[in-house]
């Protein structure tokens, strides 16, 4: 049940990058301000994936 929120998460922050793309386009936002928060949601997408790593590699050996 757990890993099915972190596979919605993941693909939610998949589509904020795309909405954050369409914002810059829209209001101009300035390279600087859409690196960071890029990499904002980057990291996040770097930790749900570890999560999704760990608990596969947890629950690989359960009887």
């Amino acid at each position: 049940m757990r890993r099915d929120y972190f596979l919605q998460a993941k693909a939610d922050l998949h589509s904020f990058i795309s909405q954050i793309e369409v914002a810059a386009e829209l209001f101009q936002i300035e390279p600087s301000s859409m690196h960071y928060w890029m990499d904002m949601v980057y990291e996040d997408i770097r930790f749900v994936e570890g999560m999704l790593k760990s608990y596969k590699e947890r629950y690989r050996n359960l009887p």
